[in-house]
């Protein structure tokens, strides 16, 4: 093959072809990353696989009880936390969750995900999973630490969840500025 000029096409900078297939050490890495997956219901799910992909994980979305059996674990993102709610009830995803946790698959939830977790939710009957010791409170008012505020397009004041009581046998990891409680929870 010639470079249109009569002259040979140069290799391709990479050690391999783009047939090539991957190096055994390269499938051994990927096989090793622990699949993480993020409820697909509704939400930010894009965000959190890329973010799960960022850190290392082989991140899969996830709308069915039968797709949790070979999770390490499962994001439950931000979104509209009744609608989550109410899907996962009808698809039998809050039963599957409930038994793959009880299991040792880790949860992580963010905004609607920490809603759907808490124990109890203030002022609400919508479902949930009621896996975590905490009392959420939807759309509570706070504002954004500078790391958002800061940021182009950053996060001001605003609505969003947060956890109103920490129950006896939760661990409590951190506080925001004035004592809010936006830390980890084990």
């Amino acid at each position: 093959m010639t470079d249109g000029r009569g002259g040979p096409i140069p290799p391709p900078q990479d050690s391999r072809s783009e047939h090539q297939s991957l190096t055994r050490e390269e499938i051994a890495e990927i096989e090793q990353a622990p699949v993480i997956g993020v409820l697909s219901y509704q939400g930010d799910v894009q965000e959190h696989l890329a973010a799960a992909e960022a850190a290392g994980a082989r991140a899969v979305p996830v709308n069915r009880p039968e797709q949790l059996r070979e999770l390490a674990g499962l994001i439950i993102p931000g979104g509209e936390s009744t609608t989550i709610g109410k899907l996962m009830t009808r698809f039998g995803m809050d039963q599957a969750i409930r038994e793959r946790y009880e299991q040792g698959m880790a949860l992580f939830g963010t905004c609607a995900g920490l809603i759907l977790m808490a124990r109890e939710i203030e002022g609400s009957d919508q479902p949930r999973l009621g896996l975590m010791d905490i009392t959420a409170r939807r759309n509570g008012l706070r504002s954004a630490g500078p790391e958002l505020r800061d940021r182009p397009g950053g996060a001001g004041p605003g609505r969003r969840s947060t956890q109103s009581r920490v129950h006896p046998g939760a661990v409590y990891f951190g506080r925001g500025r004035g004592g809010a409680r936006d830390g980890k929870l084990q």
